[in-house]
């Protein structure tokens, strides 16, 4: 039997073909685990938040209140009505923060200190609005509001929706002696969020004041904790 000798060069091809056969298998496994699907694509629109204040009287005149003389708490108002345009195309909870700028008769340093636990204003018969207190330190520094506010979503609509009746505006009954002798400027603002954006949050929440202060935290976060 003849024994044929095996070339260098055979010997160097069978190498090379092994070669080869590693870097595909090996190949293969790190084509395997490094693989990623196809992409898929979504688009969202997202919802336009838009709210205004208005009245009765003309584009440059901002004072709902039609009435003079000196007035007490539970006193009659004459004032225009106050309305909110919710143009918003998504659901919206509504705040309308009021503030009280209190100081003496005659001037002098507006007065901070006056006692707001129970409701400032009166707006008549309304049970769309509910008068809440609105306490916060969460910057470090106390806020302290009463508002205006919905506590059930408020779809878009074209219609005005009624904050403050014609003639139904006073102060409430529960205003205490440190507002004698001053003079009272109260000034409206209006907030709204989204109320697809605290479905979570609220979900089994019956409580009023939990809600509304869901809602108003919610509010006060999204204004960067400036209601200025």
């Amino acid at each position: 039997m003849v024994k044929k000798k095996v070339s260098g060069q055979t010997i160097a091809i069978i190498i090379l073909s092994l070669l080869l056969l590693v870097t595909i298998c090996f190949g293969g496994v790190y084509a395997y685990y490094s693989s990623r699907s196809a992409a898929f694509y979504g688009r969202i629109i997202m919802g336009n938040l838009k709210i205004n204040l208005q009245t009765d009287g003309e584009d440059h005149d901002d004072s709902i209140l039609t009435t003079s003389g000196i007035k007490v708490p539970g006193s009659e108002f004459e004032n225009k009505p106050l309305y909110i345009i919710n143009e918003s195309n998504v659901p919206v909870y509504i705040s309308i923060i009021y503030i009280l700028k209190v100081t003496p008769i005659g001037g002098g340093e507006p007065i901070e200190d006056y006692d707001d636990s129970h409701p400032l204003i009166s707006i008549g018969q309304s049970d769309m609005w509910t008068d809440y207190r609105f306490v916060s330190d969460v910057t470090g520094s106390e806020i302290r509001v009463r508002c205006l506010m919905t506590t059930s979503p408020v779809g878009p609509s074209t219609e005005p929706i009624t904050v403050i009746g014609e003639n139904q505006f006073g102060l409430s009954t529960s205003m205490g002696n440190e507002f004698q002798s001053k003079e009272i400027e109260i000034r409206f603002q209006a907030y709204a969020i989204g109320a697809d954006s605290l479905t979570s949050e609220l979900a089994g929440v019956e409580d009023m004041n939990e809600r509304c202060d869901i809602i108003m935290s919610a509010i006060y976060e999204a204004f960067d904790y400036n209601f200025d």
